[in-house]
């Protein structure tokens, strides 16, 4: 298919522009000067918003539009050159012979269509307004004449913009303004003087709207919104995508100033008529006639003739179309899969396209076929002249297109799908559904799919990740060919329907049995139904079916419809007659005619008039009927003789004498009937005057008849209303229901059915009436005429589970049909559907069976226990344990069983009993002798099992057999004390050895007179101190793993401080190591560190003061710890001491630790340790409680 001429160069959705001002398209046509100087000189200077002025202008004049619109605005007015970048507060003015667009704030200018009738500047840039913008697009339509502009304002609506419509009261050419009004795309219908402050005020309350409706708590408000719409309009959006709803959500609510989606709900629920236009706004019916022509094209080139191919001679070519909106999709398809079997003239192959929709409106539209001269412009000439017939400006689809597409209202997510289909084609509706529900449609399209079936999404669209289910034809145009077999698990409806409403009217899903009827119908229709015209009382043919044209001729001169002037004139004279006949009669006319010409053979015929009544009007029916064996002998013993013709004449006279004298017995009777009158005038006038008087006496009698009738009129009026209303609580329960229901009378005849009923039996209303037996089933039950015939004789209700073709089950049930005074005038069937409740109980029969395996083949006893005590269940392990049968134990008192063990039979009677007491479980372990005469050692779990009431119903006991167990425990026990001896034993010694180290360098402390020999005795003392402290901390803990380090600094520093501070100076700790835990060795080195750290401190820092405070601190980073120690003494100067023994020893234990050393002077000493401490010893959430204390 050919591009069309008007649509823009970038077809695909272009990226919204990241500049955020408003860009305002201005519309207009005829009388449009006058009223975009009234609106610039309005609209305020500094508003932040671009001006674009689309005008018709005349393709061969230079335009001054752009200097007369400078005189009404202090805004810079120019024209647009292509390329020209678009900034707020300026007005830009369409050049004339161009189209303009809009591509990232830049305006394009390109060259328009040819022909002057297919040039739509207005929509072509507000298409691209709309793309290019999209919620900061806004469309004004002002005065012109036609529809430009109609689909650029949906579009820009639909982008989630606003359209402003001047009111057509005030233009001086209303055409555009109402083509977009009756669009349903107008936001807003304004005065011109009133559209600035309503422009202002809506963009100016908006980002408040949008920063509402996004808030967490709109949530609740906008699930009530979903349902306000489902229990009103019986639509379910839920599926739809939450930044669509919320997009359409915040243009609804700035149109009315509001501010959250709570506001908008009161707002709905005041004003239904608010919600009728937010449905209207979520009714996304974006669609056109070969819609992307290139991804048509592939379409045709790779797929239909494939589908041809494929196809039997008598074979049917199913489509679906979801979504379809106003049909042009649909007709697209259709008219090329037509071309596709014109060209390889399989004429017996059909094509049966079912479109669906849940816009009733939209519906109508695509049924009527009806469009515009611009919809149809993406057509091919040659497709349009054979599938098209122009009616004045509009073209309708041609009568064989629109009998292959069945349109129907349908929820994609809430009704079941079409089956047994070669194509689907959901283009560009998966994009507002959520992802999940994307791929549940993806998988119900494969369902429905015949094997190798087709699958055409949009442009923006894909399976997802379902390449399993589909493989690509052509990836660029998201066509895809079915893989595998369908999934039998699949489920629909998607979502549920427990708000919808139970209205037939609105809820009856498309079935493809319907469509079997309809060409049932049809067929019918072709085959038998004569050649008829259908009229009006003026006369006018409105409806004309089969092959008319040997009574009907299309006269020279102007078009008419009148019936008598299109019939042969050989008909105009009886046909004048009867249809008066007709109307005077309201009755059925027959007359018959002869004579006419075709194909140089002599024909007669008989018309044949029928009053019709339809929609409060009478309509009459004129069929051509064949001739009766009187009439037709003269054409069918003709010969080429003169008798023949003899024959004719004679007929012919006989059928005019017959005219003739029926015309003037008339014209006798009605002048004898004339003459009477006149008799029974004059006797009458004087009975008039006597009964005047009468008349007069019977007045008083009159007034009290009449208030008696007015009583008993109020009665009959009120039974009525009972009546219609109980007729419509009945037909609502029958249809809400959902059950197949058959009202059948004592001769087993159809009195009245379901419409679920369709489901089983090929019913259509007429077939009330017919006997049961003439129906055709769509199961195989054939006992169901046998049964209702025992119910009749028996009273007694039957029933009988069936299985349909499509393997779906029933429960068919048969009652009597009893009257209020209890007689039998009937039977009622119904058909539940138990398809779901056979499933479960096949998965239930296969998860008994495999818990039943289970339990069997387990090796825990395990036994079951009703409230009186006794077992109702054991498994296979309890009986080879036991060495008894079921028939020994079930159904057995506890303490009836036999058991090697007196006192814990009595023992688990006490266990059992107590738990059906508190309905807690329990558990204990017992003893039991052995044949072996040994011990066996059993852990026994009680388990109680509610009912629905939440009373203890059963027990279920789980035993297992844990001798060898506790053999291994005792073995371990044993192990562990000894261990734990030798632990005692061994940190005897160590403690005792270090105390011994420790006196001694004591003792060669006081000993040596040398100080600096003393001073080292004395911190290694210290040293051998720490270990000590470390690894009686080490002992005592829980862990030999880790040390929490936070106690033993508190400790260490204590006891460092023990050995360096004296009186009087006094020196505070604030020690803070978290919840860090060092393994032995790094808390050691870590002790050493900080014993020379402190011991410096408490030496050096504070001479010569009374007061002080040391601070140590850890911190722990992703395996990096910082170890601080900070005191606010005098300071120390590690460049004057770095040969010192304790300050070399600092150096080798930061070595150890692979870390590094800093030493700052910040209000005294800050000595900083930094190394990695790998993250996986990190204290556990268990460890850092026991650090914490808790």
């Amino acid at each position: 298919m050919p591009a069309s001429s008007e649509t823009p160069p970038s077809a695909s959705p272009l990226p919204p522009s990241n500049e955020t001002f408003v860009v305002v398209g201005l519309g207009a046509s005829a009388g449009g000067l006058e009223t975009l100087r009234q609106l610039l000189a309005a609209m305020p200077a500094t508003t932040g918003f671009a001006f674009v002025v689309v005008q018709h202008l005349d393709p061969t004049h230079e335009s001054l539009m752009a200097k007369l619109l400078a005189q009404a605005t202090s805004m810079s007015v120019s024209q647009v050159q292509d390329g020209m970048r678009i900034r707020p507060n300026e007005v830009y003015v369409i050049p004339p012979n161009h189209n303009l667009y809009i591509e990232r704030n830049r305006l394009r200018l390109t060259d328009p269509p040819a022909q002057r009738y297919h040039r739509y500047p207005i929509d072509f840039f507000f298409q691209s307004l709309a793309r290019t913008k999209q919620n900061r697009a806004v469309a004004l339509v002002l005065s012109g004449t036609g529809t430009d502009g109609t689909q650029g304002a949906k579009a820009i609506q639909e982008a989630g913009g606003l359209v402003l419509v001047q009111d057509p009261t005030t233009a001086l050419h209303p055409g555009m303004p109402q083509s977009v009004m009756d669009a349903g795309a107008a936001d807003l219908v304004l005065k011109v003087t009133d559209m600035p402050e309503a422009l202002l005020t809506f963009l100016r309350r908006r980002p408040a709207a949008a920063a509402g409706a996004l808030e967490p708590e709109a949530t609740p408000a906008l699930n009530g919104i979903l349902e306000e719409i489902r229990l009103r309009h019986s639509h379910d959006f839920r599926s739809y995508k939450k930044s669509t709803l919320l997009r359409r959500l915040d243009r609804r609510m700035s149109l009315h100033g509001l501010s959250t989606l709570q506001e908008y709900l009161e707002l709905a629920q005041r004003e239904p008529t608010e919600l009728d236009r937010l449905v209207d706004d979520l009714m996304i019916g974006v669609t056109s006639f070969f819609r992307e022509s290139e991804a048509f094209d592939t379409l045709q080139r790779e797929v239909v003739p494939y589908l041809a191919r494929a196809a039997a001679e008598d074979r049917t070519i199913r489509v679906w179309v979801p979504g379809c909106s106003t049909g042009e999709e649909a007709y697209s398809l259709a008219i090329l899969l037509n071309e596709q079997l014109d060209q390889d003239k399989l004429d017996k192959c059909k094509v049966q396209l079912f479109a669906t929709d849940i816009d009733e409106n939209a519906l109508e539209t695509a049924r009527a076929g009806l469009y515009s001269a611009r919809a149809v412009q993406a057509i091919p000439a040659p497709l349009l002249r054979k599938y098209f017939v122009q009616q004045g400006e509009h073209y309708q689809v041609s009568k064989r297109i629109r009998e292959c597409v069945l349109f129907a209202m349908q929820n994609l997510v809430t009704h079941p799908p079409f089956s047994r289909l070669e194509l689907i084609s959901c283009r560009n509706l998966l994009i507002y559904l959520d992802p999940l529900v994307q791929n549940k449609v993806i998988s119900l399209f494969h369902f429905s799919l015949n094997p190798e079936g087709f699958l055409f999404l949009g442009n923006s669209e894909t399976i997802g990740k379902n390449t399993d289910l589909f493989e690509p034809v052509s990836k660029k145009w998201r066509i895809f060919r079915k893989k595998g077999i369908s999934r039998q698990e699949v489920a629909f409806p998607i979502m549920g329907r427990r708000f919808a409403a139970h209205d037939d009217s609105r809820e009856a899903t498309p079935h493809p049995l319907h469509s079997f009827r309809d060409i049932t119908q049809q067929a019918l229709v072709r085959e038998f139904a004569p050649a008829s015209v259908l009229i009006n009382r003026q006369f006018e043919a409105v409806y004309f079916h089969g092959n008319i044209s040997r009574f009907v001729q299309v006269p020279a001169g102007e078009p008419t419809r009148h019936i008598l002037q299109l019939v042969h004139p050989h008909f105009q004279q009886k046909l004048r007659s009867s249809i008066y006949r007709a109307i005077n009669t309201q009755q059925p006319v027959t007359a018959a005619v002869l004579a006419t010409e075709e194909a140089d053979e002599r024909q007669h015929i008989r018309l044949r008039i029928t009053p019709t009544h339809q929609q409060g009007e009478v309509w009459y029916l004129i069929s051509f009927l064949p001739p009766t064996e009187e009439l037709s002998l003269v054409t069918t013993e003709a010969d080429e003789t003169d008798s023949n013709l003899l024959q004719q004449l004679e007929l012919e006279l006989k059928l005019t004498r017959e005219d003739l004298q029926s015309t003037i017995e008339e014209l006798e009777t009605a002048n004898e009937e004339l003459k009477a009158s006149n008799e029974e005038v004059m006797s009458m006038n004087e009975e008039l005057q006597s009964s005047n008087e009468e008349l007069e006496t019977s007045k008083e009698e009159l007034q009290s008849l009449n208030e008696e009738l007015g009583t008993i009129n109020h009665q009959l009026e009120t039974k009525l209303d009972e009546l219609e209303k109980t007729n419509n609580d009945l037909a609502n329960l029958l249809n809400a229901t959902r059950i197949a229901t058959i009202f059948l009378s004592q001769d087993l005849t159809i009195r009245r059915f379901t419409p679920a009923t369709s489901q089983l039996l090929s019913l259509i209303p007429t077939d009330v009436g017919r006997p049961l037996a003439d129906i055709a089933l769509k199961f195989e039950d054939p006992a169901l005429l046998e049964d209702a015939r025992e119910v009749l004789r028996t009273h007694k209700p039957q029933q009988h589970d069936i299985i349909t073709s499509d393997q779906r089950w029933f429960s068919r049930t048969i009652l009597p049909y009893r009257t209020l005074d209890h007689q039998v005038e009937g039977v009622v069937i119904t058909f539940v559907d138990i398809t779901h409740l056979k499933e479960m109980n096949a998965r239930l029969y296969a998860s008994e069976r495999h818990w039943r395996s289970l339990v069997n083949n387990t090796p825990d006893v395990i036994s079951r226990f009703d409230r009186q005590l006794r077992r109702i269940f054991i498994n296979e392990s309890f009986k080879h344990v036991a060495a008894m049968t079921e028939n020994e134990v079930l159904y057995k008192h506890i303490r009836e069983t036999p058991s090697p063990d007196e006192q814990e039979r009595i023992r688990l009677a006490e266990e059992v009993e107590n738990v059906f007491t508190t309905g807690k479980p329990h558990d204990f372990y017992s003893t039991v002798p052995t044949a072996t005469a040994e011990q066996a050692h059993y852990y026994t779990k009680l388990v109680p099992e509610f009912d629905t009431h939440g009373a203890v119903e059963t027990v279920l006991a789980i035993s297992r057999d844990v001798t060898l167990l506790r053999t291994h425990e005792k073995v371990i026990e044993q192990s562990l004390k000894e261990k734990e001896a030798l632990l005692a034993e061994i940190h005897h010694r160590v403690k005792n050895n270090l105390a011994v180290i420790s006196g001694l360098l004591f003792l060669q402390s006081r000993t040596t007179q040398d100080e600096s020999v003393r001073r080292m005795f004395e911190a290694s003392r210290n040293r051998v101190q720490s270990m000590a402290l470390l690894h009686e901390k080490l002992y005592r803990n829980e862990s030999f793993s880790s040390i929490a380090l936070q106690d033993y600094v508190e400790e260490l520093t204590q006891q460092v401080k023990r050995s360096h501070l004296t009186p009087p100076t006094k020196v505070e700790e604030t020690i803070r190591m978290g919840h860090l835990r060092f393994d032995m060795d790094t808390a050691l080195t870590c002790g050493l560190l900080l014993n020379e750290l402190l011991s410096n401190a408490y030496k050096h820092a504070f001479q010569g003061r009374t007061q002080g405070h040391i601070r140590v601190e850890a911190l722990g980073d992703n395996g990096t710890i910082s170890l601080h120690v900070h005191d606010d003494g005098t300071g120390f100067d590690a460049a004057q001491h770095p040969g010192r023994l304790g300050f070399r020893l600092i150096n080798t234990l930061v070595a150890q630790l692979n870390g590094s050393l800093s030493v700052e002077q910040q209000k005294g000493t800050l000595v900083s340790i930094t190394f990695h401490y790998p993250a996986s010893h990190e204290p556990t959430a268990a460890q850092k409680d026991t650090a914490s204390g808790r």
